[in-house]
């Protein structure tokens, strides 16, 4: 899973101990300011953990998969500022992930009300000769009339619970999230625990 934020330099005039520290922001954007440079890989906020700017690892992300012609990708964006997806891809389109990314196409044929919002997967194989062999998923803010390639998470996937303590006897399969019982196509299991500090 990929945590975004959007990010901006403290000002100097602010205080000079924290230059060149990034600090967290929602998703507000100066005339001047570049979004390619300002979404950042962080958890929760970039004053705790800042792996830089996105375009930096889908570039790594694209040249494994130039590298590496048969394998396929599936991001989960954890979008915890709620920044716009149109926001977020220009960082694919400049890395050149924009062209490898997943499109789903409406399933004309499906009367199932089940299937995944009346959408038809590919297969793997389609995929692979397709070259749309990345699969990028936004848990909030994932607009397809905008951005086709990034898809809303939670139309397609469930998650089983993710808050486990240790010691865990037996993890739970429920559908944590989203919070309804409609099944989707895809499950995240969730196979770790959290230790209590004392």
């Amino acid at each position: 899973m990929l945590d975004i934020v959007v990010n901006k330099p403290v000002a100097a005039k602010e205080s000079s101990s924290l230059q060149g520290i990034w600090n967290t922001i929602s998703s507000w954007f100066t005339p001047n300011e570049d979004p390619v440079a300002s979404i950042h890989l962080c958890h929760e906020s970039c004053l705790l953990i800042d792996k830089g700017p996105l375009i930096q690892t889908l570039i790594t992300i694209r040249e494994f998969m130039e590298a590496n012609p048969r394998e396929i990708i599936t991001l989960i964006i954890e979008n915890v500022n709620g920044v716009e997806a149109s926001r977020v891809a220009p960082s694919f389109e400049q890395s050149g992930l924009s062209s490898m990314a997943l499109t789903l196409q409406p399933d004309r044929f499906s009367n199932d009300l089940v299937h995944s919002n009346h959408y038809l997967w590919p297969t793997l194989q389609e995929m692979i000769d397709g070259n749309q062999r990345l699969v990028v998923f936004m848990d909030d803010k994932a607009d397809t009339s905008q951005v086709p390639y990034i898809l809303p998470e939670w139309d397609h996937v469930v998650e089983i619970p993710y808050a486990n303590i240790d010691p865990v006897e037996q993890f739970p399969c429920n559908q944590d999230r989203p919070h309804d019982s409609v099944p989707r196509d895809l499950v995240v299991m969730n196979h770790f625990t959290y230790h209590r500090r004392i």
